[in-house]
């Protein structure tokens, strides 16, 4: 017994049907994959605002250190660069943490200075 080969509008909604299927399968591939990528963004800002800044002075002597040995030694720069690695290469965390320690010690020399003159009595 042979089996009827499908007609025009049954291969068509069979194609359809498969495409139906395929679109289904990547809505709820790439969902997934949104909710993830957001998900690990948002676990990146938390883990950033945790960050204490009373290691400032530590990241920033190992940053000194590293760029006059050209060897970065110690542990809260490689610390502060895990915390921002969640979906990153390690080198761009490295850079990234390198450039957060530097704003926050930029930032701290500013909020210094300005408490500074903030107290100091006026010549008036």
């Amino acid at each position: 017994m042979t089996t009827p080969h499908p007609t025009p509008e049954e291969r068509v909604e069979a194609a359809l049907n498969d495409w139906r299927k395929d679109a289904g399968d990547l809505r709820v591939h790439f969902a997934r994959a949104i909710r993830e990528a957001e998900a690990a963004g948002e676990a990146r800002g938390r883990a950033m605002e945790r960050l204490p800044n009373d290691d400032l002075m530590q990241r920033c002597q190992e940053l000194l250190n590293w760029y006059s040995s050209g060897e970065l030694t110690g542990s809260a720069i490689r610390e502060l660069a895990d915390a921002i690695a969640l979906t990153l290469p390690k080198t761009q965390a490295l850079r990234l943490a390198e450039n957060r320690t530097q704003e926050d010690a930029l930032r701290f020399v500013v909020s210094f200075a300005r408490a500074r003159t903030d107290t100091e009595p006026s010549d008036d």
